[in-house]
């Protein structure tokens, strides 16, 4: 691909409660079928686990580790999806939040450095 002057970037992202829980379950290892509050999503007759401050956090690392990864594989750049109702978006848009703990948690205060290293 870079012997063409072609790029190569990686898009991260992850559904939470957009995703179909029984797939989810069906998973080796199991996975947790997880939102930024537990309301149901339309259509659908399970309800996803609100993610604490912790687990926020962890996934913060894992896009964090999942982006040096990419790089070290070859990748030119990774682009992080943040809408369509995958987990990231349900953090920015109101109508999801049910607990207010997470807006607690003010942008210019958190360290988000420290938590990527």
């Amino acid at each position: 691909m870079h012997a063409n002057d072609s790029f190569l970037y990686a898009q991260l992202w992850a559904l939470s409660r957009a995703a179909t829980p029984k797939v989810l379950t069906s998973q080796i290892p199991l996975l947790d079928y997880v939102s930024s509050s537990p309301k149901l999503l339309a259509n659908c007759s399970a309800t996803p686990c609100a993610l604490t401050i912790h687990e926020v956090k962890e996934y913060i690392q894992d896009y964090a580790q999942a982006a040096k990864n990419t790089i070290k594989a070859g990748s030119d750049g990774v682009e992080i999806h943040t809408t369509n109702g995958c987990l990231i978006d349900q953090f920015l848009q109101d109508a999801h939040l049910q607990a207010r703990s997470y807006k607690s948690v003010e942008p210019e205060t958190f360290d988000y450095q420290s938590i990527a290293e």
